[in-house]
């Protein structure tokens, strides 16, 4: 994507760093942890205000997940 190779699993991006994070290429808002969660930058809670993808497995979709408790 945009001269950047992204990794892919099942079809989709993988939920790190070289899948869903290169993917995106704008998250302004978010600090990414690597594993597919996006922590939203000035939540009082970070960790439990963000969104988690989650790759896909065989024959599944991807999950994207908010957790809105600590915002």
């Amino acid at each position: 994507m945009e001269g950047q190779a992204v990794t892919m699993a099942n079809f989709y991006p993988t939920a790190d760093v070289d899948g869903i994070q290169k993917a995106l290429q704008d998250y302004t808002g978010f600090t990414p942890n690597g594993a597919g969660r996006f922590d939203k930058n000035g939540a009082p809670t970070p960790a439990t205000c963000s969104v988690t993808y989650v790759a896909a497995g065989v024959g599944t979709s991807p999950t994207v997940s908010p957790d809105l408790a600590g915002r």
